[in-house]
C-alpha cells in the first residue's frame, strides 16, 4: 500500500472545494442546506516529504499491534478442525477455539515474547463476528489462574481469573455488534470492541512432579468453542494428544508477525477488522514549523506563487488547516477573499520586500478581495 493511498485512507483524500448552499438569514439549517466540507486536501496540493514520512512512521507505530493480531488471525486461518503443536512448542487451534500446553513453555518457542516461567499457557484466536465464544472455567480451588481475552488492539475486555473471584462455569465472549441472548448457565458476558482478538489462559504450576500431576485434570477442562456448540455440559480434552507439526528452524527472536516490507499491504485489512480510532500527533520541529513558509502548502502557481482555495472550509484537510493556522490564521473563505502567497521570487531566491513585487495576478470575482502575502 503506497503512502499516498494510506494518506487517503487516514482521511487526507484529495477533493474539490465546498460549494455552500445559501440559506436565508435566521432560517434553521437542514441536512440539505448544511455546508458540505471537502474530504481532504485539494487535488494537486503540496505535502512536505517530512509530513508524508511522518504519516507513514506514525501509522506503522500506531497500527503495529493491530497488524500483529490480524496477521496471527490470518496465518491461523488454515487450521480448520484439528489442534496442532507447531514446532512441538506452540498450540495452534481453529479460529474461536483454543489449544493448551500441559507444562511450561519450551525455551525454543518463538511465537509469543517473554512468557512467564511458572505458568502453563493456552492460546486461541477469536473472530467474534462469526459467532460468540463460550469459555469453560474449571474449579481451580486456590490455584492462581487468569484467562486473558484481548481485542485486536490488545486491550483486555474480560474479567476471568482468581483475582476476580471467578467461579467455575461458562463465560461468553461477544463482539461489538452482537445483540443476542446468552445461553442458559452462562455466568457472565464480556463484550470486545473488535471482532478479532485472542484468548490466552494462564495457570500456575509448581515445579514439582506432584503438582504437575495434580493440575492435569484441571487443564483438560480449559476449553473455548463457538456458542453453537453449547450443550450445558463441561467438556474435556486430553491436551497431550495435540498433533505435533514440524516447523522451520526459528531464530532467537519472536516470530516476525509484523513485516515492514508487507506492512502497508496488511494495514487496510487490519483496519477493516478494527475500525480506525481518532489519533493525533504533532512534531513541531519537522511538521508544523516548515508550514510558516508558504511554498510548503497550497496549490502551486507559476513563479513560486501558491494559493489556498478551501480556506475556512478545511473539512478533513488537516494539513492545510494547520498550515494556515501557523502561517496566516483566520483567513476568509475563498468566496470572500482569495489569498496568494510567495516566499521565493521568480528565480527561486528568498523574497525580499525591499525589491519590487511581481504581480501578474488577474482581477477578483465580484465582491471578492485579492490579498497578496509577500514573505520577507
Amino acid at each position: 500500500m503506497h503512502l499516498e493511498s494510506l494518506i487517503r485512507r487516514l482521511g487526507f483524500a484529495a477533493s474539490t472545494p465546498p460549494s455552500p448552499t445559501p440559506v436565508a438569514q435566521g432560517a434553521p439549517l437542514s441536512a440539505s442546506s448544511a455546508l458540505t466540507f471537502p474530504r481532504g486536501p485539494v487535488g494537486g496540493s503540496r505535502l512536505t516529504p517530512d509530513f508524508i514520512a511522518a504519516i507513514g512512521r506514525f501509522a506503522y507505530f500506531w497500527a503495529w499491534p493491530l497488524v500483529n493480531i490480524y496477521n496471527r488471525y490470518w496465518t491461523q486461518g488454515w487450521v480448520k478442525t484439528q489442534t496442532f503443536l507447531v514446532g512441538g512448542v506452540a498450540p495452534v487451534a481453529p479460529i474461536n477455539r483454543l489449544g493448551m500446553l500441559v507444562d511450561y513453555n519450551d525455551p525454543g518457542q518463538r511465537f509469543i515474547t517473554c512468557p512467564s516461567q511458572d505458568l502453563i499457557y493456552g492460546f486461541g484466536i477469536l473472530d467474534l463476528g462469526r459467532e460468540p465464544v463460550v469459555v469453560q472455567v474449571p474449579d481451580f480451588g486456590k490455584r492462581f489462574f487468569v484467562f486473558q481475552a484481548t481485542d485486536q488492539r490488545t486491550d483486555g475486555f474480560a474479567d476471568i481469573g482468581s483475582m476476580y473471584g471467578t467461579k467455575p462455569g461458562f463465560y461468553l465472549l461477544v463482539g461489538p455488534d452482537w445483540h443476542g441472548k446468552a445461553p442458559p448457565g452462562v455466568r457472565a458476558t464480556f463484550r470486545a470492541s473488535t471482532n478479532i482478538g485472542c484468548i490466552i489462559p494462564r495457570v500456575f504450576q509448581e515445579d514439582d512432579p506432584a503438582d504437575k500431576a495434580a493440575v492435569q485434570p484441571v487443564i483438560r477442562q480449559i476449553m473455548a468453542y463457538p456458542v453453537s456448540g453449547v450443550d450445558g455440559t463441561m467438556k474435556e480434552k486430553n491436551w497431550t494428544d495435540i498433533i505435533p507439526l514440524p516447523w522451520k528452524k526459528l531464530s532467537n527472536e519472536e516470530w516476525r508477525w509484523v513485516n515492514p516490507a508487507s506492512f502497508f499491504e496488511s494495514l487496510p485489512k487490519a483496519l477493516d477488522a478494527c475500525p480506525l480510532k481518532k489519533a493525533a500527533a504533532e512534531a513541531d520541529a519537522t511538521l508544523v514549523s516548515p508550514l510558516l513558509e508558504f511554498r510548503n502548502f497550497g496549490l502551486p502557481l507559476p513563479d513560486n506563487w501558491t494559493t489556498v482555495i478551501n480556506a475556512a472550509a478545511f473539512g478533513t484537510d488537516y494539513y492545510t488547516r494547520t498550515a494556515v493556522a501557523k502561517s496566516n490564521s483566520f483567513i476568509n473563505r475563498p468566496r470572500e477573499t482569495r489569498y496568494f502567497y510567495q516566499d521565493l521570487d521568480r528565480a527561486g531566491r528568498k523574497a525580499n520586500r525591499r525589491e519590487p513585487l511581481q504581480r501578474d495576478l488577474q482581477g477578483a470575482a465580484a465582491g471578492q478581495r485579492l490579498l497578496v502575502d509577500h514573505a520577507v
